[in-house]
């Protein structure tokens, strides 16, 4: 016999015995027992399908999984959310998250028949009740995920007795009372631990806390009821801690415990009572920073150094504190910024020049502070802004129109300053302001005409996405870019009026606009408006009937006669206006004369 006679023998010996292994593992997994099948349809016949409707969380991924699960198919094959060991048939976790579930988690549930179950993340449901103990004590649970849900009640703090516990999320639920450190030291595997938003009271001991979970490396208590209090001795903490959410916990100082934290990526500190100067070894905090919140507070002193030298970080909110003096150089050399939110405070001088990348800068906000000069022309190289917010300040000079240049600018706030002369249009691109949702240049000193240019190109504003009841650009701020910046449904007139009179704008629209935006106004009639001005004796008999709309700096009318439907973008500019002509029968414009002037609002409806 000759070698590849041989060799040809062996290749088929070693292809049989591949096959016939592989069949063998094939056939050696196991379905699901009876004993976990039936736990696992009791478990379903205690719970209800929700409409998707009322959970807009979790979006497409809304749907109903228990649908799957029935007596004429395999636990562990065929039924959605179910996992089981291969080699065993047990099974090991239950992913039911955004499954449009509601109903109760009895103490005796038969969840406690499935003894290998390892992960059970029930979240973004509907489920309400008290939480059963047998949740904290189960040993072979690791991961616990009932966040976003309506469960209510005590939480059994003193079962916490489960060392393989490994995460546990119960944030976004109506959850209270007390809590004790002491509870926690059997939870020695624990990692990550979400408690946020929720209605617990009492003191919290963060210190404490993080020396006795020695392997925790994520914590929220974000507006979850507690009052956090640090010592500020030399705990041991985990040098791998990442991520720290303490918003809105009445902190009074900035934990010592953070210096510890060399890995730290994400902390909040917003919404506290935190008084006095941000400390000298703040540079220490993380080495990769990425995101940090600290507005709402009472930090007073210049801006830090030591947020200067965070060269990784991403997203910074300093707004609302009592900061003053100079925005320091640093500022114009960040690279990897993407949102930076310094409102509200006392900052002074003029804004940097941007010497470095700046093309990952989506948000700047400087509004409410005490800045002075013009907006610096290096700013167009951040070509991926979306907001630029410079409201309230003593910013000088004209227009600054290579903004226009900026491809995804979609809120520009320049109201409240002293900007001067004639809106020219830009003289670089052809269709300026491309993506722009927002505009405000209330209270300033513009004169002429608005350029026909810009109203031509506001593509952007002529869609309608979702309405809303309030107009949360005006009352609300920009909720950290997190919701949509404008959302209004047609204002109620006792609503809107109240808002209209404390500006001192006009909105005017070019015939061009028509055609853009397809308006439809849908505010009070100005018959209904001027009724509400002779109540409140605003408009003086020698302004009644006046025709002087060649006193307007923005002297464009907006009449019924032009026949436009559809909605109009939100537009705030400054007027002089001396009177009002009112045979074009004004439609859904609001007015208010005193002093000799008056103001006009126009939005649109939502984008």
């Amino acid at each position: 016999m000759d070698n590849s006679m041989l060799f040809s023998i062996f290749f088929l010996f070693f292809i049989f015995t591949t096959f016939a292994s592989s069949t063998a593992s094939f056939s050696n997994i196991h379905k699901c027992s009876q004993e976990q099948s039936e736990a696992l349809l009791l478990f379903k016949h205690t719970l209800s399908s929700f409409n998707s409707s009322t959970n807009d969380d979790c979006g497409s991924y809304n749907h109903p999984i228990m649908m799957s699960w029935n007596t004429s198919t395999d636990c562990c094959s065929d039924w959605d959310g179910v996992t089981c060991d291969n080699s065993t048939g047990d099974v090991i976790a239950l992913d039911l998250l955004c499954g449009m579930l509601q109903g109760t988690i009895h103490p005796d549930s038969s969840l406690l028949n499935l003894t290998h179950l390892t992960h059970l993340d029930l979240s973004y449901n509907n489920l309400n009740g008290t939480l059963p103990s047998w949740l904290f004590s189960s040993p072979s649970l690791q991961y616990l995920y009932l966040d976003n849900n309506m469960f209510s009640g005590n939480v059994p703090f003193d079962s916490f007795t489960s060392p393989s516990l490994k995460s546990l999320f119960l944030h976004h639920n109506q959850l209270g009372g007390q809590i004790d450190v002491q509870t926690f030291p059997q939870l020695t595997n624990l990692t990550s631990l979400g408690l946020g938003y929720n209605n617990f009271s009492g003191e919290l001991e963060l210190d404490s806390l993080l020396s006795t979970l020695t392997n925790l490396d994520y914590l929220d208590l974000s507006y979850s009821g507690f009052s956090v209090t640090t010592n500020n001795a030399n705990h041991y903490v985990n040098p791998r801690f990442s991520e720290l959410y303490l918003a809105s916990c009445k902190l009074k100082v900035f934990p010592n415990s953070l210096r510890a934290m060399k890995q730290l990526y994400h902390l909040d500190l917003s919404s506290n009572e935190i008084h006095g100067q941000i400390p000298h070894w703040a540079g220490e905090i993380g080495g990769d920073l990425r995101y940090l919140y600290l507005q709402s507070n009472l930090i007073e002193g210049p801006f830090p150094q030591s947020i200067c030298n965070m060269s990784n970080l991403g997203y910074l909110d300093m707004s609302n504190n009592r900061f003053g003096g100079l925005i320091p150089q640093c500022f114009g050399i960040w690279i990897s910024l993407r949102m930076i939110d310094m409102g509200n405070n006392s900052f002074q001088g003029t804004i940097p020049n941007v010497y470095g990348d700046c093309g990952n800068l989506e948000g700047l906000i400087l509004n409410g502070n005490q800045l002075e000069g013009e907006v610096p022309s290096s700013l167009s190289k951040c070509q991926s802004l979306k907001v630029v917010d410079l409201g309230n300040n003593h910013l000088n000079g004209t227009f600054p129109s290579w903004l226009g240049d900026l491809p995804n600018l979609k809120v520009l706030v320049l109201k409240s300053n002293n900007f001067h002369g004639h809106i020219q249009p830009s003289a670089t691109v052809d269709s300026p302001f491309p993506s722009l949702l927002v505009l405000d240049l209330s209270h300033n000193g513009f004169e002429g005409q608005l350029p026909a240019k810009y109203f031509q190109n506001f593509n952007s504003m002529k869609n309608v996405v979702k309405s809303s009841k309030e107009p949360e650009y005006l009352s609300m701020g920009y909720g950290m870019f997190k919701k949509s910046l404008v959302k209004l449904e047609s204002w109620d007139s006792g609503k809107l009026w109240p808002m209209l009179y404390q500006y001192h704008f006009l909105t005017s629209c070019p015939h061009c606009f028509c055609q853009v935006s397809n308006p439809s106004i849908q505010f009070m009639l100005y018959e209904t408006l001027l009724k509400k001005l002779k109540q409140r004796r605003a408009l003086s008999n020698s302004n009644k009937g006046v025709t002087a709309l060649e006193a307007n700096i923005f002297a464009w009318g907006i009449g019924k006669t032009w026949g436009c439907s559809g909605t109009y973008p939100l537009l705030v500019v400054k007027s002089r206006l001396q009177g009002l002509d009112k045979k074009h029968q004004y439609e859904g414009i609001g007015v208010w004369g005193g002093a000799g002037t008056f103001q006009v609002m126009l939005s649109y409806r939502s984008f």
